[in-house]
């Protein structure tokens, strides 16, 4: 038999159990209808959300927009309501509003409470040391040869906005002229918006080019003015909005904003220094968050997965286990190009672990439904408030990709066990196996391959079967050699991969139970002719010796007695075993196998391989060769 071989650990099938995955990079979420954010036909006036700068006006998409001045625009009453500075009736109106309003030139009777009458805005001219606060215009661009820049502030929106998460954000200008062309035309130019780097007073800045420009955040080409066809016209600028959630969250100061133009004349344009106002969108609830997943375990066919991910609360409102604020996501197949949002199954909003302030991160485990195997998803992760996604209102979702791979069968059991013994060359090699994700949910399939130890050519191959067991066909294996055989079980979409080898060894074919023991009881050092094992009474006899050449035999009849023996045709008699009566008889149970008779009575089986060939009895090994008649065997048998 051959050495023992340690089984070692099976190898996991490729992909089987929901395997710990690090996060993925985020992917780009799938195109959504853009929310629609204020339109001025159907967003309505919160006058208990107004303030003196500001105008606020709830969307039909649930937003808010909240239009700030540089000054007042409105103003508290006695009874401690808001309502509209009178304006200029001569002046444009504001975008979405439904009074004319420019609100640069109007004073209320008694001075009511927060209006100012300077605006905070001034602009700086190149080769003029003057401060230009309060003049009531501002210039950007080049102007009868001098260079302009403005500059604009919007003091307490840190304040007002406080962790408030914005959506958008749009600077509008009140614009009067724009310069003209070389053919004397109003051609479209930029007018640049960046923020301002330092602390500045409108009421003292007098030099050109002003205080210290910092990033770029919106720019937008446009010509409108009384010496343009348009005539007076807003014009908006979209503005950076992190930039502007940066403000509101305290993570950057906010220093205002500066407004610039080329060195041309074509440039040159002229705003009401009083009008312009930012009009900012942001979500209701105190709704604002982002996302950052941390690992995950992919679902499978038929059993949940989970993501584990960092959430970033970037809104107003404190999140609580029990206030209705959970963790959510929405799962798109994909197809190419193609997501296509899933409604079923439903998502599982995770509740908070612990209470959750604004600007504070928090990690929650929400689960993943199963999911049909063999597709790549798109789970986008969405706070959500009482069952409302963030992304209703504009906060983006983050996206990462998320596999669902068809899980291959697993093998259980082995028949025959690792480094057991078979005594059959035609042995019936069988496995249990399960899919654990019953996917595609057909009836398995099973391979088997069968090698000679230290072989990595297969003996046998049995191709796939519909059933756990096959028999090794035969005249492909051996007595008193060492096999091994794998195993692989298939799904029909994925298979497992080959078992780790197991190991089996085939004895030498069985020898007579009785007359494999002959002729060796006159070798017992105890007591002579006797084996006491086996019961049997042996003695040996010369009849005659005839000397032969001295080159040759010698010619000599010996017998051997054995009490035991059935033989009982014999040349010398029953019990008598002489070289007469050496013989070779196959078998008769049709194995093929041949039985050696001896000439001290002793009988041997040869195993037959099925290819023509021999396997001899374990005790004929190159250390334990046949001995003649007479002869003792050697010590290492």
């Amino acid at each position: 038999m051959g050495a023992y071989r340690a089984h070692g650990a099976k190898s996991d099938p490729v992909n089987s159990g929901s395997r710990i995955h690090k996060a993925p990079k985020p992917v780009a979420a799938p195109a959504t209808k853009k929310h629609r954010g204020f339109v001025a036909s159907t967003s309505v006036e919160q006058p208990k959300l107004d303030t003196a700068t500001t105008t606020v006006f709830k969307n039909a998409d649930g937003t808010y927009t909240a239009q700030i001045h540089t000054h007042a625009v409105n103003y508290r009453k006695s009874d401690g309501t808001w309502a509209r500075i009178p304006v200029d009736a001569t002046t444009t109106a504001t975008p979405g509003t439904a009074s004319v309003a420019s609100y640069r030139t109007a004073a209320a009777a008694g001075n009511p409470t927060g209006q100012g009458n300077a605006s905070s805005s001034t602009y700086v001219e190149s080769g003029v040391t003057q401060n230009f606060h309060g003049n009531g215009q501002l210039y950007v661009g080049k102007y009868q040869s001098h260079d302009y820049n403005s500059f604009l502030q919007f003091s307490g929106f840190g304040t007002q906005f406080a962790n408030d998460y914005i959506v958008n954000s749009t600077l509008w200008l009140d614009t009067e002229f724009s310069g003209l062309d070389t053919t004397g035309a109003c051609s479209a130019e930029a007018v640049n918006v960046a923020t301002v780097s330092a602390s500045w007073d409108p009421a003292k800045i007098d030099t050109y080019p002003g205080p210290a420009a910092g990033t770029q955040i919106g720019t937008a080409s446009f010509a409108a003015g009384t010496d343009c066809s348009n005539g007076r016209q807003w014009e908006g600028v979209s503005l950076d909005t992190k930039t502007v959630m940066n403000w509101a969250h305290g993570w950057a100061a906010n220093y205002g904003l500066r407004l610039s133009a080329a060195s041309t004349a074509a440039a040159a344009k002229e705003f009401y220094a009083d009008d312009p106002y930012l009009a900012i969108e942001y979500t209701p609830n105190g709704a604002g968050a982002s996302y950052s997943e941390v690992s995950y375990a992919s679902p499978w066919n038929n059993q949940p997965g989970w993501g584990k991910v960092t959430v970033q609360n970037r809104g107003t409102a404190t999140w609580t286990p029990t206030n209705g604020y959970k963790l959510s996501y929405q799962l798109y197949t994909v197809s190419g190009t193609t997501r296509t949002l899933l409604t079923s199954p439903a998502a599982t909003p995770a509740v908070m672990p612990s209470t959750v302030a604004p600007n504070k991160p928090v990690t929650v485990t929400a689960s993943i439904p199963a999911l049909t195997a063999g597709q790549t998803y798109l789970i986008c992760w969405d706070m959500s408030y009482n069952g409302t996604l963030f992304s209703t209102y504009g906060v983006p979702q983050t996206c990462y990709s998320l596999p669902v791979v068809n899980n291959p069968p697993i093998v259980d059991t082995f028949t025959p066990g690792n480094n057991g013994s078979v005594f059959s060359l035609t042995p019936t090699l069988a496995v249990t196996a399960h899919d654990p994700d019953n996917y595609p949910g057909t009836a398995l399939s099973y391979s088997f391959n069968v090698y000679a130890n230290g072989s990595t050519t297969a003996l046998a191959s049995s191709g796939s079967l519909t059933t756990s067991t096959w028999t090794v066909p035969a005249g492909k294996l051996a007595y008193g050699r060492t096999f091994y055989w794998t195993a692989q079980v298939s799904d029909g979409n994925a298979a497992s991969l080959w078992s780790a080898p197991d190991y089996f060894t085939i004895p030498a074919a069985p020898q007579p139970l009785v007359t494999a023991h002959l002729g060796a009881a006159p070798y017992d050092a105890t007591v002579k002719g006797v084996d006491p094992q086996l019961g049997d009474y042996s003695t040996q006899t010369t009849d005659a010796t005839v000397p032969g050449p001295s080159d040759g035999p010698t010619l000599s009849v010996q017998r051997t007695y054995n009490s035991l023996d059935p033989g009982v045709f014999k040349a010398f008699g029953a019990g008598w075993s002489s070289l007469l009566d050496m013989r070779a008889t196959e078998d008769a149970d049709g194995s093929g196998n041949v039985v050696i008779t001896l000439a001290d009575g002793r009988q041997e089986r040869f195993g037959a391989n099925g290819d023509g060939t021999y396997s001899p009895p374990a005790a004929t090994t190159p250390s334990c060769p046949h001995r003649r008649p007479g002869t003792a065997p050697p010590a290492s048998c």
